[in-house]
């Protein structure tokens, strides 16, 4: 007889263990899929939710009812692929912990390579992770500046009739300066918030327009202290990504951004026929370390100086043709 080992025949495809193995297998996969989804949502979610204010939100799903959704749909794939990105850094820097917790006593010699490696990927790291912060800041920045067009576009609506026939000495530039109100109300959130107002640093700064806003923020509970916790123009001190989040509510630092979202931002507009297009120019500070050269240029906007994005939006509507029989409310 021949001592040769028996061979084993291959377990055929509807072997129990085989088959569970494989199931435990996908639904292992599943899982982890299902908790990547999950981190991902949550944090789009905790983005928006941070980088906006209620009214804020509540603006937009307004603008979402009225067909806004196909302006925005290349920006929130966008922030959902920013906020997966984001996750998955987080997930990396979770294994990496945890592995060097675990690592032999035969690891020990190679210490000193490790912390060579680190040292060098490091800086690449935080680059890429400072990237991602403000692209996100940026791309949320993009929305609201669309969000923007349609507040102005709204706007004028209303008020250019009124301006086109005269009406109570209405005209284009009261209506641009009231559009230009209602687009920086859109941009607030993501304006930074430690700036000094002042009017000489605003062009064509209207107190009659944007005075009424301030005051009603005022009235709904909204800090008039426009100095507070101010750093001085044109100096790097604000590169923090806790100053690039805020670090303040939204009641003590609404009137600052709102001033400030105004002095940063520019609305045109043309007509044709029953319709009125608003153009919205927004320049958009970056406030992240590292990266802020990166995605813009060094501009001195209502006397501060930094580095902007120039984000530029647009939106058509219809014209309220003919112009309503009582004058609109201041």
């Amino acid at each position: 007889m021949s001592d040769a080992p028996a061979i084993k025949p291959p377990q055929a495809p509807d072997d129990p263990q085989s088959s569970s193995a494989l199931a435990a297998r996908v639904a292992g996969y599943l899982t982890t899929g299902a908790g990547h989804l999950v981190g991902t949502a949550t944090i789009f979610a905790l983005s928006w939710m941070v980088l906006t204010s209620p009214e804020t939100r509540n603006l937009t799903v307004e603008a979402l009812s009225h067909g806004l959704l196909s302006q925005v749909q290349v920006e929130i794939w966008l922030q959902i692929g920013l906020s997966a990105c984001t996750w998955a850094l987080g997930v990396m820097a979770f294994h990496a912990i945890r592995s060097a917790r675990q690592r032999t006593p035969r690891l020990v010699k190679a210490r000193g390579t490790v912390i060579i490696e680190t040292l060098i990927v490091f800086p690449l790291f935080l680059l890429v992770t400072m990237g991602l912060l403000q692209l996100t800041v940026n791309n949320t920045a993009g929305i609201l500046t669309t969000l923007a067009a349609f507040n102005a576009g709204r706007t004028l609506a209303v008020w250019h009739p009124e301006a086109d026939v005269g009406r109570n000495g209405v005209n284009r530039a009261m209506a641009t300066d009231k559009a230009r109100v209602a687009a920086a109300v859109a941009v607030t959130p993501v304006a930074p918030s430690d700036f000094v107002y002042s009017m000489n640093n605003c062009n064509n700064h209207s107190e009659a327009t944007l005075g009424p806003k301030i005051e009603s923020m005022t009235m709904g509970g909204h800090v008039t202290d426009v100095s507070l916790n101010v750093k001085a123009h044109g100096n790097r001190e604000h590169l923090t990504v806790s100053g690039a989040f805020d670090q303040s509510s939204f009641l003590s630092r609404g009137q600052r951004k709102l001033n400030f979202a105004y002095c940063a931002t520019t609305v045109t507009y043309t007509t044709s026929g029953s319709e009125v297009t608003a153009r919205v120019e927004y320049k958009h500070q970056n406030a992240m370390p590292m990266v802020e050269l990166i995605f813009g240029n060094f501009e001195t906007v209502a006397g501060r100086a930094a580095f902007y994005s120039t984000i530029e939006r647009e939106f058509t509507t219809t014209l309220q043709i003919p112009p309503l029989t009582n004058s609109p409310g201041w």
